[in-house]
């Protein structure tokens, strides 16, 4: 059995013991999940909106 370091173990406890920590934080880890399956590219504010203005 491995044992947690003290570091993680507090990090985790902050974690669980304050829900809006807690969603950050799976947010981040959701967006970081999203960006390595997303192979495509991503497009940029100014394309956006050109293409917009371009209909």
């Amino acid at each position: 059995m491995q044992m947690i370091q003290e570091k993680k173990f507090v990090l985790v406890k902050e974690l669980l013991s304050n829900a809006e920590k807690l969603e950050d934080y799976l947010d981040y880890l959701h967006i970081q999940t999203v960006k390595k399956q997303d192979k495509l590219p991503r497009h940029s504010f100014d394309d956006v909106v050109g293409i917009e203005s371009k209909r």
